[in-house]
C-alpha cells in the first residue's frame, strides 16, 4: 500500500517497471529466456517470484502446495482473520517461515492460521500448469529481489505493479523530507486517542500492540481521498544515516520474521510500511491505511505487530499521526502510492518513552502518559 513516511523525494528515485501481466507459463518461460540471453561472466541478478492467488488459501493448505517447489519465503498477505501477513528480511525456508508466521498469529491471540491471499517467494517456483501451485495462482511476476510490488484488488486490469528501488547515492536525501511540517495543533483527521504497548515476549520476540480511536464522523471526513499511517519509529541516533548490515540490529525490535495484524476493515485496505530510503537511525514500524475515509468513529481499532528483538535492550520511541497524499487508487500490496505528507502530529515522544513501554495519549494533549 501506501508509504507515506517517505514523501515527494521518492518520485525522484523511482523508475516504473515495464507491467508484465501474462499467463502462468509464459511467465516462467520468459525468465527462463532472459536468463539463457545473458552474456557470459554476467553476474545473475538474484529474482522473486510474486503469486497473487483467486481466493485466499489457509496456511496450512499453502504450505503443502508450496513445499514441493522448494522456494524459499519474503512474503505472504493474509485476509483473515483479519488484515495482515508476515515479512523476513532474509529469504527463510518455507517450514521455517511458516512456523515463525503461526507463532505470531499465536501471539496476537488470532489462533495459529490465516486466509493467505499473495506471496512473495524467492527464486522461480515451477508453475507448469496442471501442478497444486498452479491450480490457485492467478497472476505471477518474476521481479528483481530489490523491487517493491503493488497486487491490486481482484478482477483489477493489472493484479501486478512493480517499482525498481534505486541505489542511495547520498546522505543528503534523508533528513527531514520536504512538506513534513509538525502542526502545532491537533488536527481534526488525527486519532482523538489511544495507547501504545511495547512488550518483550517470551524467546526473542517483542510485541507492539496499538489501540487508537476516533470520536465523530467528521474527524474522518477531513481525511478526504488521502491515506493515513500510524507512524510509529524505533530510534539509534548513534548510527551512522549509511551503515553495515550488522549495524540494523541495533534496535531494540527489528523486521526480523515480522507477522502483523489489525481489525482495520478491509475496504480501509492497510498495509505495512517499507524502510525503503529510511537511514539506519531508525528503525520503522508503521501501518497504514490507504481509504481512511471508511473508518467508523467510535471504534477502538487495535494494531499488533511481532518480530524478532534486535541488539539493544531498548529503544527511544515515536509515535506520529500523518496524513498522506497518493497519487492513484490502485494500491493494496506493499506499494509506493503516497508521496506527500499533508500532516505530522505527534503522540508520544522520544523524550519522553522508549520501549520496552506503554503509553497512553490523547489529541493534542502532550506529553503522553504512562499507562495505568
Amino acid at each position: 500500500m501506501a508509504l507515506g513516511s517517505r514523501t515527494s523525494l521518492r518520485i525522484g528515485v523511482l523508475v516504473l517497471t515495464a507491467l508484465v501481466i501474462t499467463s502462468i507459463g509464459a511467465s516462467v518461460e520468459e525468465t527462463n529466456a532472459t536468463e539463457t540471453s545473458r552474456p557470459v561472466g554476467a553476474q545473475a541478478q538474484a529474482t522473486d517470484t510474486v503469486l497473487l492467488f483467486g481466493t485466499p488459501i489457509s496456511l496450512t493448505d499453502l504450505e503443502m502446495v508450496l513445499r514441493p517447489s522448494g522456494a524459499d519465503v519474503i512474503a505472504f498477505e493474509h485476509v483473515s482473520p483479519d488484515r495482515g501477513g508476515f515479512r523476513t528480511v532474509v529469504p527463510l525456508r518455507l517450514s521455517d517461515a511458516v512456523g515463525s508466521y503461526r507463532d505470531g498469529l499465536v501471539a496476537m491471540g488470532r489462533g495459529s492460521e490465516a486466509r493467505v491471499f499473495a506471496a512473495r517467494l524467492r527464486g522461480t517456483p515451477e508453475l507448469t500448469s496442471g501442478t497444486p501451485l498452479a491450480a490457485i495462482v492467478v497472476a505471477s511476476l518474476v521481479i528483481p529481489s530489490d523491487s517493491i510490488v503493488a497486487l491490486a484488488p481482484y478482477g483489477a486490469a493489472h493484479p501486478i505493479d512493480v517499482f525498481r528501488r534505486q541505489p542511495r547515492t547520498s546522505a543528503s536525501r534523508f533528513g527531514r523530507p520536504p512538506g513534513l511540517a509538525v502542526i502545532p495543533s491537533a488536527p481534526p483527521w488525527s486519532p482523538a486517542f489511544g495507547r501504545v504497548d511495547a512488550m518483550n515476549l517470551s524467546g526473542t520476540r517483542g510485541m507492539i500492540v496499538h489501540d487508537l480511536t476516533w470520536e465523530s464522523q467528521s474527524d474522518i471526513d477531513a481525511f478526504g481521498e488521502d491515506a493515513y499511517e500510524h507512524d510509529f519509529k524505533l530510534w539509534n541516533r548513534a548510527n551512522p544515516e549509511f551503515c553495515f548490515p550488522w549495524q540494523t540490529n541495533d534496535f531494540w525490535l527489528t523486521r526480523g520474521s515480522l507477522t502483523w495484524g489489525t481489525n482495520f476493515p478491509s475496504v480501509t485496505k492497510p498495509y505495512l510500511d517499507t524502510q525503503f530510503l529510511d537511514p539506519c537511525t531508525e528503525m520503522d514500524l508503521t501501518i497504514g491505511l490507504f481509504w481512511p475515509k471508511f473508518l467508523s468513529p467510535n471504534v477502538t481499532f487495535t494494531i499488533t505487530v511481532i518480530a524478532d528483538r534486535g541488539d539493544t535492550a531498548s529503544s527511544p520511541m515515536t509515535l506520529a499521526a500523518q496524513r498522506v497524499t497518493k497519487t492513484g487508487s490502485w494500491c493494496d500490496f506493499d506499494p509506493f502510492c503516497a508521496i506527500q505528507v499533508n500532516g505530522h502530529h505527534a503522540l508520544v515522544r522520544d523524550t519522553e518513552a522508549s520501549a520496552p513501554a506503554c503509553r497512553t495519549w490523547k489529541r493534542g494533549d502532550m506529553p503522553s502518559e504512562p499507562c495505568p
